[in-house]
This record gives structure tokens, sequence and C-alpha cells, in this order.
């Protein structure tokens, strides 16, 4: 039985090799015109549902994006703006996230979306509100941390863009360059708004702070450290790696979570770890996965204690077949089957 605490400790890890030491089958390879056929199945239930929920939070998503991207563009022209508008954005976000996954799925796997610092500041944004709603934050707390997501890399907008955009690897000036942006991003704050959003620019300010003193600008430890700043860095390194970068290709939700588990456990404090594992699926609803037993499902149920284990209702079996009638497989109750990867609509 694999438990979060146990991921974090790596034990039971998705890192470690569930096989046996047997070699893994040779798997073939998905087209996406299969794929494709296979979202639309065993959607017909509840389709009027779920394209009412993907036009809402389609709607919503391109309010919040609009609402970042006109901020950003003022301040890279040095004129004043408020914010005002994004407290009625996010009384929306929070409500959509707390009734279904939709928003969540759509910064996950959604091809669309832009991939600039914009869309980065939405992605942030939702996911961070996800965690906030696990911490059980009250609803006025979810909006502070909301807000400090959407504007999270406001600096930004005082590096320049050729540096941004660099397909190669940074140079240590450039990298002291795009380091400077949580001050740039604390000094906008506090010299456009009053002083009611002092603590909008401190969170700004402490986001790439590191639970040991791994980060900056300051070096801060522990409890120096803001709830909500700890939040924002950890599912901005999240949302870095399941989405594309000018220097390489995003990765899948579950490889992005066996990356920060190898890499950046000693960066942030395991109840952060603990809430990021929990509340932002391994596996995300409606996601495709492959098991040991080489059938093809989709996730229709997730388990927050035991995120590698949740419910797959099977598309396709052992030899790539659709299957005349509907197979719901608990993985909980299923202790000899596991998912052996996530299947990307898009590289498949």
């Amino acid at each position: 039985m694999i438990r979060l605490s146990d991921l974090i400790k790596g034990e039971g890890s998705p890192l470690k090799d569930q096989s046996g030491g047997k070699k893994a089958p040779e798997k073939e390879k998905i087209s996406l015109k299969t794929i494709e056929n296979l979202r639309k199945q065993g959607l017909e239930t509840t389709a009027k549902d779920k394209e009412k929920y993907k036009k809402d939070v389609g709607i919503l998503y391109d309010e919040a994006y609009h609402f970042v991207d006109d901020i950003f563009s003022k301040c890279k022209k040095n004129l004043s703006f408020t914010v005002d508008k994004g407290s009625d954005i996010l009384t929306k976000m929070i409500e959509s996230i707390k009734e279904n996954d939709e928003l969540y799925f759509k910064t996950v796997y959604k091809s669309d979306l832009p991939d600039n610092f914009i869309s980065h500041s939405a992605n942030v944004c939702i996911f961070a509100t996800k965690m906030g709603i696990g911490f059980k934050y009250s609803d006025d707390e979810l909006i502070k941390l909301g807000m400090a997501a959407l504007f999270h890399d406001v600096g930004v907008t005082k590096i320049p863009e050729e540096i941004l955009a660099k397909p190669g690897k940074l140079t240590e000036s450039e990298l002291g360059l795009i380091k400077k942006h949580p001050g740039h991003g604390h000094k906008i704050i506090s010299e456009v708004l009053s002083r009611e959003y002092e603590w909008l620019s401190e969170i700004i300010y402490q986001e790439h702070e590191r639970e040991q003193g791994q980060g900056y600008p300051k070096g801060l430890k522990g409890d120096e450290i803001d709830e909500c700043a700890k939040i924002i860095g950890i599912v901005d390194v999240y949302e870095a790696l399941t989405h594309n970068r000018p220097q390489r290709k995003r990765i899948l939700p579950y490889n992005a979570i066996r990356q920060i588990i190898e890499t950046e456990k000693h960066h942030f404090s395991p109840k952060i770890m603990k809430a990021l594992l929990s509340e932002l699926s391994i596996f995300p609803l409606d996601s495709f996965v492959r098991l040991n037993s080489n059938e093809i499902g989709k996730v229709v149920e997730t388990n927050k204690v035991q995120p590698l284990r949740p419910v797959v209702k099977i598309l396709l079996n052992t030899k790539g077949q659709k299957l005349k009638e509907e197979k719901i497989i608990d993985l909980i109750k299923s202790p000899f089957l596991y998912i052996t990867e996530s299947i990307d609509e898009i590289d498949a």
C-alpha cells in the first residue's frame, strides 16, 4: 500500500521499478486518432454537463488571462493599475475549482494554451488555489493566495524579453538578472498599490525562498517564509515542468511529481510536499494511463490518500481492442494491478 508519507520518504515511490526486475513489454504506439476516439467514449451520459463545464472554464480562464495580461502590459510601460477586478475573477475561479476539476484539467492537458508568462501565472493560480482548498483556507484566504499567484511573476516585466525567450542555456549573468524579478515585483506592487497590499508584495518577494535557506533573494528558512509563498513556490515548479519552455518540452504530471520528489524534496516542507501530491493529482481526472496488464484506461476517480491508485475505466484491453462492456477497476482493491505510465494524447 503506497501512501503520501512513503512517496516523500522515497519508499513505494513511482521512482522505483514495480516490475520485479522483469523487462517491461514493448509498448505499442497509440495514434492521436485513437486517443481522440477514446476521449469521446464513455461521455454520453454526462456530455451536456461536460460541455457546459468546459465552456464555463474556458471563459473563466480567458478572463483571468486577459486580466493579468493587461496589468503586465501596463507594468512594462510603467503605467499605474489596480487589481480590484481580480477579487471577482478569483471568487468565480474558487467556486469552479471547488465544484469540479475542469479548470485543473485544462491547465495540465490542453495544448491550445499559449506558453508564456501570462498563462503561467493563470496556471499557477489554479494550482495554488487547489492546494489552498486542501489546506481548508477560507474564501478570503484563497482570494489572497490566488491574487499572489496571479502576480508572482509581475517582476519579469522588467527582464529583457530576449533573455526570457532564449531557447538555449542561460549564462550566469542572465540567470542573475532573472533572479532579480522578485525584487522588481515587490517594488512594482509597493509603488503602484496602496499599503493595503503590502502582504501581496511580501509574498511575491518570498516566492523563490526555500525551506532550508536554498532560495533567494534573502535565503529565508522555515517559518520565516509565508505559507502562501511556499505554496506558490512549489506549484511554480510543477507548472514549469508540465508546460513547454523555450529550453525544453513539457513532461506529464506523473513524471513532474517524480522529478520534484527526486530533486526538490529538501526545498519544501513535508506539509507542502504532501499537499502537492494529494491536491494536484499524479494521475488527474480524465487522464489516460496504461496498466501493467497493458490495458489502457481513463482515470474516473482520484484518491488523495493513495494517489498512485485511482479508479480507472478500461477503454482498451490487453490486445488494444475496445471493450464491448464497461469495465471499472478500483486499483486500491486490485493489489496486483498498477499504473506503469501516463499517456499523453499529444505525444502518443
